[in-house]
């Protein structure tokens, strides 16, 4: 029996900002770096996930504490939605209400959630 899982939360979209990995080939291509990449999602049988948009203090140092600069940290939410959009060009593509979680499994694609702009 195949046991599929849904990751509620991870942080895929800030280490390929950290790496200024605008075209998400670490992910695409499955380097092996951080936690999770496209070929361990389908060899784990993971369905989908939550992919956080969390904005660091420091780029320079990722556990940095302090106040973050509003506009500073919009420009950098809009630059991880923007690796978001370069995955959802692929086969890798959000769930919509056209297009089912089931629906995509079935077609065996990795999928997401998105909400917001589409």
């Amino acid at each position: 029996m195949t046991v599929r899982f849904f990751d509620g939360h991870n942080v895929m979209l800030l280490r390929l900002w950290h790496n200024d990995d605008w075209g998400a080939t670490a992910f695409l291509e499955s380097d092996g770096s951080g936690h999770i990449d496209r070929e361990r999602m389908a060899a784990a049988h993971m369905t989908g996930g939550f992919f956080a948009i969390f904005i660091p203090a420091s780029k320079t140092d990722m556990l940095a504490a302090g106040p973050i600069d509003q506009k500073r940290a919009l420009i950098q939410c809009l630059e991880m939605i923007d690796i978001f959009d370069t995955l959802s060009s692929t086969d890798f593509a959000p769930a919509t209400p056209d297009a089912t979680l089931v629906e995509r499994r079935e077609k065996s694609a990795l999928c997401c959630i998105s909400r917001g702009r589409r």
